[in-house]
């Protein structure tokens, strides 16, 4: 098997400069495998020849780079790719893959966290973060990137899951030197996703794991997640969300919900045909939609994707009608 080596060749930064102004960029990262010499990141236009001297230390001159992925758009991580006239910059999952397989490496991507197009790179059990991770601080100081972030609660999930799933032991960073991930970190992002949590009981149906009741106890909500069968005609006018992830046999019987507001692909209709126009147009607009402290919608690429964090220490993800996992994080 080829082996593969990983370097930060630049440590990214962000730092006051005075004058109310701040100076950044971003962390460069080189991954080599085989003929293949990926650089992740490009860096800041301002400090191309630093970029350069940085690759001539490993022997490596710009020509010689086989591949760049830019984590996300922004110019402290884009800026130098006119250095690199030899590359081929990937943006495209058909690339993506071609990539994963020739170099035994993962690339993934996300929306609607530092950026609308968050990619990471994943070698073995090390991350190459771009802007999901600042630096090492930034797990302890939430002020660090919230200010940064899209989507604070769907941002901070995705940096617990991403370390999770694919068991991340050391981080590179988007401004910040490479660090080892410990007990202490973990324990910290779990602990900033279940800290303000609603007390929600998560039912699964007995013959069908789509169809899921939710009840919030401490604010008597009732939430249903495509469809679910109550013996008794009244509890249906108990429910006050019915969300449809875009599948026919979520209709059923959506008529016995008079009292719910339903949310169906990128729209939000509340009991009598109203619709609200700021909530639906924030809705389109921020492709979430919250319910309370606890459930969160998304919409995206023509899903709807639904998110359950409760105090109970449970997390429920639901994609289109599917039910993926049941995770448990303690």
């Amino acid at each position: 098997m080829t082996s593969i080596v990983v370097r930060q060749i630049v440590v990214g930064y962000v730092r006051e400069s005075g004058n109310n102004k701040t100076q950044a960029s971003g962390s460069v990262t080189i991954i080599e495998s085989g003929n293949r010499k990926l650089l992740v990141d490009c860096g800041n236009p301002y400090h191309s020849q630093d970029l350069i001297s940085k690759l001539n230390n490993l022997n490596i001159v710009p020509e010689q780079i086989t591949d760049i992925i830019i984590t996300h758009n922004h110019i402290d991580h884009c800026g130098n790719l006119g250095l690199f006239k030899n590359s081929k910059t990937r943006t495209h999952f058909e690339q993506f893959e071609e990539l994963e397989k020739e170099m035994n490496i993962k690339i993934c991507r996300l929306q609607c966290c530092h950026s609308n197009n968050d990619t990471y790179v994943v070698v073995n059990n090390i991350l190459v973060a771009g802007d999901l991770f600042e630096n090492e601080n930034d797990i302890l100081d939430e002020t660090e990137w919230i200010g940064q972030s899209l989507n604070v609660n769907h941002h901070r999930l995705q940096r617990l899951l991403i370390l999770e799933e694919h068991n991340i032991t050391f981080i590179i960073p988007g401004h910040g030197i490479g660090f080892s991930v410990n007990d202490s970190h973990l324990a910290k992002l779990r602990d900033d996703i279940y800290r303000n949590q609603d007390e929600v009981q998560i039912m699964l149906s007995d013959t069908d794991n789509t169809n899921v009741l939710l009840r919030d106890q401490k604010n008597n909500r009732w939430v249903v997640i495509n469809d679910w069968k109550f013996p008794n005609i009244e509890d249906y006018q108990k429910v006050d969300f019915l969300i449809l992830t875009n599948e026919a046999a979520s209709l059923d019987n959506v008529n016995m919900f008079t009292k719910a507001t339903i949310v169906m692909q990128n729209d939000i209709i509340e009991p009598n045909s109203l619709f609200d126009n700021a909530k639906n147009e924030n809705y389109k607009k921020t492709k979430e939609y919250k319910i309370g402290a606890s459930i969160s919608v998304s919409y995206a690429d023509g899903r709807l994707s639904v998110c359950v964090i409760a105090k109970s220490r449970e997390s429920l993800f639901i994609i289109a009608s599917k039910c993926v996992h049941l995770l448990q994080l303690f």
